[in-house]
């Protein structure tokens, strides 16, 4: 995988995310054009769609 940011360098980030607030939950996220974001697992869950046999779901 070419493209993006190393692995070793988003360990990095989350270890550090991770010192500064010990209680909270990081999601990676990943695009197909090498972009990565470090989210909070709730910001995740608040902003994803869920799609179930072509339907959105709330």
């Amino acid at each position: 995988m070419g493209t993006g940011i190393s692995q070793d360098r988003i360990n990095r980030k989350l270890r550090y995310l991770k010192k500064k607030n010990p209680n909270q939950e990081y999601v990676v996220l990943r695009a197909s054009n090498g972009e990565v974001a470090i989210v909070t697992k709730e910001y995740h869950e608040m902003c994803t769609v869920r799609w179930v046999d072509g339907k959105k779901i709330d």
